[in-house]
């Protein structure tokens, strides 16, 4: 199956877990177009090509680099597409919220979102699978002092579950052929945060294809585990492999 990749930083966890598993990458062909930060936000749509097109130079570099040669999107090439990160950042809602809080924090959300637009952009040019992930929730902190402990697990309390949030997103709805995919429960931890380990070797996305490692008090970009973890999810969802358990 042909899955095109749309991501920023947050590509290197998928790019390591697809060079880890063998089964993946049997099931999965996989082209990534990514470019760090917000590098994905002026994408328009060129009908002449048919084709996602940056203006920018170097988003350009970029997609040329993660793609193996490309620096367009050609939207009727693939069988699907994967939109993972790209400051789908989930709010940390408080459990008790009101109404306003959580539309203020949803539309915060929503106008950030650089997946989202494109998710649109696609949804109109292509009848084509869109999944789209948002970026992994941070790792958690468990606090050096048992004070620091406390007053961490006193603060998860006071937050939305991860479902309670879920919901309120999905409520909003999504254009035909746009479904959302969350973050599997099993890496989570009671502290609404990723189990520390999955951030373990994370590495950085640069133009020189050196996918360095992030400095040890990065806390929101995962290692190749995870990535691994994620595109099986994605296989599932598409059919190219079937559920486990």
């Amino acid at each position: 199956m042909k899955l095109c990749i749309l991501s920023n930083s947050h590509a290197t966890s998928l790019k390591d877990g697809l060079e880890s598993d063998p089964e993946l990458a049997s099931v999965l062909d996989c082209t990534f177009f990514a470019a760090p930060k917000s590098r994905l936000k002026g994408l328009e749509f060129d009908e002449y090509r048919q084709a996602l097109v940056s203006s920018d130079d170097r988003t350009r570099q970029y997609f040329e680099m993660t793609s193996g040669g490309l620096d367009y999107i050609p939207v009727d090439a693939f069988d699907a597409f994967f939109i993972y990160g790209l400051f789908f950042t989930l709010p940390r809602l408080k459990r008790f919220a009101t109404q306003t809080e959580k539309k203020i924090a949803l539309d915060t959300m929503f106008k950030g979102s650089i997946a989202h637009q494109i998710a649109r952009k696609l949804a109109t040019a292509s009848s084509t699978s869109i999944i789209m992930s948002p970026e992994p929730w941070r790792t958690a902190r468990l606090g050096k002092t048992f004070h620091k402990r406390v007053l961490r697990l006193v603060e998860s309390w006071s937050l939305a579950q991860p479902d309670t949030i879920y919901a309120a997103i999905e409520a909003r709805g999504l254009p035909d052929g746009v479904s959302y995919l969350w973050q599997d429960a099993a890496t989570l931890t009671r502290r609404l945060g990723t189990r520390p380990e999955f951030g373990v070797g994370s590495r950085r996305l640069t133009i020189d294809d050196k996918l360095n490692e992030h400095l040890k008090k990065d806390r929101r970009h995962m290692n190749g585990q995870f990535g691994a973890m994620v595109l099986r999810h994605v296989a599932e969802r598409l059919g190219a492999l079937p559920p486990r358990g």
